[in-house]
């Protein structure tokens, strides 16, 4: 389980400046998750990024919890961002110029290679080593063609489709 960076609780916590919520709130979920939860840690450029990854390293290091690099990818290279950045446009009905456009992701989001998530974050390499850590215990292997479906039991024998218009 990852903390979701800036965006979860434990970040918005920290940039509330409030230390013993975002304490609180990765204890309770190292409970939840045992030697399973993680800080995220991200060098995107985005905003209050710098703030809460100080703050992040500090809670990690002050209560011996681990972090881990992550990049919040959106697209695959870096020369795509301008492209995302107009389906965004797309998406919320605005042009690139106007002025109620909010920015909401750099160009730094692409899928970073090996070699530089090692040199982005060369100063933190347990954050690196657990990235990797991560991976192993997500490796699954799946064979083509078979079908991969979640078990979804509904009560009484019913279809889900009779399950959830029951719910509404």
């Amino acid at each position: 389980a990852l903390s979701g960076g800036v965006a979860g609780d434990v970040g918005q916590a920290l940039l509330a400046d409030d230390v013993d919520t975002a304490t609180r709130l990765a204890k309770h979920w190292m409970n939840v998750f045992p030697n399973s939860y993680y800080l995220e840690i991200q060098r995107t450029g985005k905003a209050n990024e710098l703030r809460y990854n100080q703050q992040i390293i500090q809670l990690a290091d002050s209560h011996n919890l681990p972090l881990v690099a992550t990049n919040s990818v959106c697209f695959l290279n870096k020369d795509d961002h301008e492209a995302h950045e107009e389906r965004v446009c797309i998406r919320d009905g605005l042009t690139l110029a106007d002025p109620r456009r909010k920015i909401c992701y750099s160009q730094e989001q692409y899928l970073r290679s090996a070699d530089e998530m090692t040199k982005l974050f060369s100063d933190l390499p347990q954050a690196l080593q657990n990235s990797v850590e991560i991976s192993k215990r997500c490796t699954k292997k799946l064979e083509l063609g078979d079908s991969y479906l979640p078990n979804f039991p509904t009560p009484q024998g019913k279809s889900v489709e009779e399950y959830l218009s029951d719910l509404s």
